[in-house]
């Protein structure tokens, strides 16, 4: 097999920003957060602020969190405006720190304690609370997360400092850090993980927005002769709906995914399926007019509308010419993603 000057360029092009891909992820593992020995208090997370329409979350753990700092910082998140709110840091029933809070825009926020304000005394656990006004005087809501200095000597690494339980001091890190270089795709990926790790799924959900969906696909080979089952493999990074479209030989092309028979799209993430399904009834042959073929693969975090046209005998859509490539949506980073596979079939 030959290649032209310009493919092996693009080739080689390809294979070095594959390596480079690859050590940039070695060189930034995701963090690993090691929850400190459970004191059996389960901290408050996810209070929503409903008078006003909007979710607070603080990014805190299930159980108390540790800091090795004395003034720490605080970190929560808003999906939507709140027009007043409070913070207060308490040590039992005695309030430590109180922060009027007005206008919050939607997104995360933070506050560090300052010197003049508290001092977290090692092995003491305090709890600090976020209280929302209801609109109008409505009730008032809180969220709550307990906090607890342990001193402790380990460097400024996200993943370290995850290693070490020091739970506040992680998610700040990594929070400065896509403060500075908020494009990072490797960064917003650690967060995600702290974040995930903790069961703070939605909060993660906004990281992961910046990132792409991570589409894999692939063939069982590049050559099929008539009779040939024909399959693809294919896994997402994130959560993703498919829709897989067939280009024959005859230029003729096909939805065949979802199609009128078998409509569930839902790709999880991380876990490689094959299309068709071993077993199933839906079986892709090589069949004539054979020459080149390809499969156009398609994932959004968003359904694919089903096609208001009669299906083919075999489920499958007709693709009208003048509605393809136009049907592929523009969208940004982190909601589609497309590739192609082509491959050859051959009496």
């Amino acid at each position: 097999m030959f290649f032209s000057q310009q493919k092996m360029r693009k080739r080689i092009l390809g294979a070095v920003a594959l390596l480079l891909a690859v050590h940039a992820a070695a060189q930034n593992p995701l963090p690993e957060y090691r929850a400190p020995q459970d004191d059996g208090v389960v901290s408050e997370r996810g209070v929503p602020s409903r008078a006003i329409g909007a979710q607070l979350t603080l990014l805190v753990p299930d159980h108390t969190g540790l800091t090795r700092l004395a003034q720490p910082t605080l970190w929560w998140f808003a999906s939507g405006p709140i027009e007043e709110a409070e913070l207060s840091l308490w040590q039992g029933d005695i309030p430590v720190l109180t922060k009027p809070l007005r206008r919050l825009r939607a997104g995360l926020h933070s506050i560090t304690v300052q010197k003049g304000e508290a001092h977290l005394q090692p092995g003491t656990v305090y709890e600090w609370r976020m209280r929302v006004q209801g609109e109008h005087g409505g009730v008032a809501t809180v969220a709550s997360g307990r906090i607890a200095r342990q001193e402790t000597r380990v460097n400024d690494d996200v993943s370290a400092l995850a290693r070490a339980g020091l739970w506040y001091d992680a998610i700040d890190a990594i929070s400065r850090q896509i403060d500075r270089q908020p494009r990072s795709q490797q960064l917003r990926r650690q967060r995600v993980a702290l974040l995930r790790q903790i069961g703070l799924h939605s909060v993660a959900g906004e990281d992961e927005a910046y990132l792409p969906l991570g589409l894999q696909a692939s063939l069982p080979a590049t050559l099929f002769h008539a009779g040939d089952p024909v399959w693809l493999t294919l896994a997402c990074d994130k959560p993703c709906y498919l829709r897989i479209t067939h280009l024959g030989a005859d230029n003729q092309r096909v939805q065949v995914w979802p199609n009128a028979i078998l409509q569930a799209n839902l790709l999880p993430a991380g876990q490689p399926m094959r299309f068709p399904l071993p077993g199933s009834a839906m079986v892709l042959r090589a069949s004539s007019p054979f020459g080149r073929e390809s499969f156009d693969i398609e994932a959004a975090s968003a359904q694919f509308p089903l096609p208001q046209i009669q299906p083919l005998p075999n489920g499958f859509f007709p693709v009208p010419k003048a509605a393809y490539p136009a049907s592929r949506a523009n969208q940004p980073l982190g909601t589609y993603q497309s590739l192609t596979l082509t491959y050859r079939t051959a009496e």
